[in-house]
């Protein structure tokens, strides 16, 4: 595990994984991340585009954060999803165009904030009227 597009994770690092990813056809690999600003630079510098196989997608945990939908939308990957997780504020009204899926769930372990189910009503009643998949964690 780890923050596959953090401005320090080196790129020799990236551009194996990233090979691995085109030569394993038959896998679907996701990096989630809050950071997609650095998605669009490494791709540039390096000359290189994202596998196939590679679904991308935008962490966002509260409403505003709802920004990095934006960068989502304009990547170039087979399928593009939100992973909003964890929930720990209202979110608001996304544009769902082009996204293919939306994960959502509270936070879990020691400690964790209590994830009020009228947060995941807000969320579904949304993204139904947008015929975007929903699944809910927990």
């Amino acid at each position: 595990m780890s923050e596959f597009w953090h401005a320090n994770a080196p790129d020799d690092w990236r551009l194996g994984a990233l090979a691995i990813m085109r030569e394993a056809r038959r896998c679907r690999f996701q990096t989630l991340t809050k950071r997609l600003k650095n998605i669009a630079p490494f791709l540039d510098g390096a000359g290189v585009t994202l596998p196939p196989n590679f679904w991308a997608d935008a962490t966002i945990e509260r409403g505003d954060f709802g920004h990095r939908i934006d960068t989502l939308h304009d990547m170039a990957a087979e399928l593009r999803f939100l992973s909003i997780e964890p929930l720990i504020r209202p979110i608001g009204q996304l544009d769902l165009a082009g996204i293919h899926w939306v994960i959502v769930g509270g936070e879990s372990g020691p400690g964790a904030r209590h994830w009020q189910p009228r947060g995941f009503r807000e969320i579904r009643d949304h993204y139904v009227g947008q015929h975007v998949p929903l699944f809910v964690k927990q």
